[in-house]
Order: structure tokens, then sequence, then C-alpha cells
């Protein structure tokens, strides 16, 4: 269909008017065959969220939300379809002056039901916040500081320790999925649609993540991916980690030596999902290198 990058563009604006407008009914049938955000999957769901988590005055959010920068990637073939945008969320009241209260980003899948696009996942993944409180009742607080509309910050507290160490568990099992050729569990460790931001380029979408990674390790003997010196700042279902790394790599019989290591850092961006916490981007970045580089040679 011609103009399925239309309609999906509608829809992505039809969600900000729904929502900003307080149509709450109408914005979670937008989910009735996907999943929206922190909610079950499910139109239910996504509105039983709304009323637990969303402040409203007289019915409404007093809210707007921009979309901007948005791209749309249909498969016309099977059905399915993915788009990325920006996000930025104002929000004023009669006691809180006009200002913006988030700004991030858009990850959302669709697939075409019945002849119509209809939403699988969206993702919204936190960039920059500003005072969220007057529109989310779950948000984080600056430490020492109880939120009686979440419990106290002990339990807050614990819930992130929590975070930190599966965010620290997936990093492990990404190091361990390249090291034993364990293409599945590499796939587990990243979110739909995901970016992979390399010294040599760009890579979006697992498919070309896993391309690279083949082609990278198939000439080589064995590799040990080595991590150390992590730290993970949880924000509700957002998170961003930073990990060093040193990889040795061995290529038995290598003229000029057999090893060749690779030492740098790994900054992540990543979301809380169904199936846990999960890697929408990876920037990795070399900080020094030693040994034999015709080692990693292809």
């Amino acid at each position: 269909m011609p103009d399925s990058p239309e309609q999906i563009t509608a829809l992505v604006y039809r969600y900000c008017e729904l929502f900003d407008t307080g149509q709450f009914d109408e914005f979670a049938a937008l989910f009735e065959h996907g999943q929206w955000h922190r909610a079950d999957p499910g139109a239910a769901a996504a509105r039983r969220w709304i009323g637990d988590n969303v402040h409203v005055y007289d019915g409404l959010p007093r809210t707007k939300h921009l979309t901007t920068n948005l791209t749309v990637e249909v498969d016309e073939a099977r059905g399915t379809a993915v788009a990325r945008s920006y996000v930025t969320v104002l929000q004023a009241l009669p006691d809180f002056p006009l200002q913006p209260i988030f700004a991030g980003r858009y990850q959302d899948q669709f697939a075409r039901v019945d002849g119509r696009w209809r939403w699988t996942r969206r993702e919204v993944i936190g960039d920059l916040y500003g005072d969220v409180s007057h529109h989310v009742r779950h948000h984080r607080e600056p430490a020492g500081v109880r939120d009686d509309t979440t419990g106290d910050t002990d339990a807050a507290a614990l819930r992130r320790l929590a975070d930190r160490q599966e965010i620290a568990e997936l990093c492990a099992r990404y190091a361990i999925a390249l090291d034993t050729r364990d293409w599945g569990l590499l796939e587990s460790c990243f979110a739909p649609a995901p970016v992979f931001v390399h010294p040599g380029g760009r890579l979006e979408g697992f498919p070309a993540i896993l391309q690279r990674t083949k082609a990278a390790l198939a000439p080589l003997t064995a590799t040990q991916h080595l991590l150390g010196t992590m730290v993970a700042e949880v924000d509700g279902d957002q998170a961003r980690s930073v990990c060093y790394f040193q990889a040795q790599h061995v290529r038995a019989g290598a003229p000029g030596g057999e090893r060749y290591i690779i030492a740098g850092r790994y900054t992540d961006t990543l979301a809380r999902t169904a199936g846990g916490w999960k890697i929408t981007e990876r920037v990795q970045a070399y900080l020094w290198r030693d040994g034999n580089r015709a080692v990693v040679a292809r």
C-alpha cells in the first residue's frame, strides 16, 4: 500500500491529540493489538495505567505532546512497520508556568490488522527530564525525599538496586553471547529496533548488528570480553549505563602474533520491557589497543 507511511504518520499524530484532549478511552484503543509504554498489553491495560498514574485536571492532563523527526519504514510483504520519532512534552497549570517537562524518543512497531495499521509496541525512551510531578504520579524523587503516591524511599531504593543489578547482568550476558557465539542470547539483550554505534559507523536493527558481529568474530579462534567499572542510572522505565571493557582476540597462527586487545567503553540507553531491561542503543568507543592488529583483519 503506497500510502502506508502516511497512514502510520497520521496514527502517530492522533496519539498526541487523543492524550492531550483527555480522550483516554480512544487513546487506549490504539493499543488494542499491542503494548504501550509501561502498561501490560491491550487497550484495557493501557487505560488502567493512565487512570492509576496520570494526573488530570477537570478531565485534562494539561499537556502538549510535540512529535518531530519522524521516520517510518514499512515492510509491505510482511505487513509490518517500524517508526522512530522525538517527543517533547509541555505542561502548564494555574500555579505551574508553561514549560517543557520531558524530552525523549518513541520507538514504534506496527502490524496491519484487518487492513488497518495498528500498534504492536510503543517504547518511550527518556533523554531529558524537567518537573514531571504534575504529570505522572510515579516519578523519581531526589534522594531522601518521600513520595506519598508511590510508597517509602526504602522500597524505591531497593527497586533501583535491583534494576542496576539486572542491567549489570544484561551487559554480562552480552559479553558471554559474543564469546560463546550464542546469537539467540545476543538478540535477547536488545530491544526491538536497536541501534549500535561503533567507531566505524552506525547499525540500525538487530539483523545489521548480527551481520557485523558474525563477520568480526568468524575469523577468530577465540575471544574474551572482560567488563568492569560500571555505572547505571535508572529513571523509571528508562536507564543509561556506562561500562568499561577489554576485548581479547585470538587468531591461531596469525603472522606477527596471535593476540590483539581492544579496550574501551560501552554507553547504553536501556528500556524496561515485559522481558526485563533491554538495550535500545549501544555506543562503543575505543580507548586503547595493543597487540597484532592483523589478528582482527577480515
